[in-house]
């Protein structure tokens, strides 16, 4: 199941695709046609965030992804809790669907993608597997041999 992704195939005449996933802003909203983004200008986000309506229609077959962004710098903090300042409820609720969203983001990217990141200090690779067993490297975690003991573990 994803969490920030609707997955859509083209028929040369279809402009109209729904967005089935919360957003707590228009300009997290990115669309592609067989994995190319389209600018925000060609393609126009109703006022409630539930569908978008490209300027072209995409070519017969083509893949059409419409998907979350959510933006995990600084600026892209929706609230900005100040020192004496009022905490209320709206605003935990804001920050915290912020950070579920992103949470959501990384599970679509990792998990029903497969997208791995970089290659760590350990090489290409990999790291070591879990002490005892070979990892990637063919290295053997319980020596010390090439490898650290250490078992790399992701939780979501």
């Amino acid at each position: 199941m994803a969490y920030a992704l609707d997955i859509y195939t083209g028929d040369g005449s279809t402009v109209l695709f729904n967005v089935t996933f919360p957003v707590l802003q228009g300009d997290e909203i990115v669309v592609s046609v067989n994995g190319v983004e389209l600018d925000p200008d060609d393609f126009a986000l109703n006022p409630g965030f539930t569908q978008v309506t490209l300027d072209v229609a995409p070519a017969v077959d083509a893949e059409v992804r419409v998907f979350r962004r959510t933006d995990i710098s600084e600026e892209g903090e929706p609230v900005d809790f100040q020192d004496g300042g009022a905490i209320v409820a709206p605003d935990l609720d804001r920050v915290n669907a912020h950070k579920r969203h992103a949470i959501q983001e990384l599970y679509d990217a990792a998990v029903l993608e497969g997208l791995q990141g970089p290659p760590g200090p350990e090489g290409p690779e990999g790291p070591p597997g879990p002490q005892g067993e070979p990892g990637a490297d063919g290295a053997d975690g319980a020596d010390g041999a090439g490898s650290d003991d250490t078992a790399v573990f992701m939780a979501m």
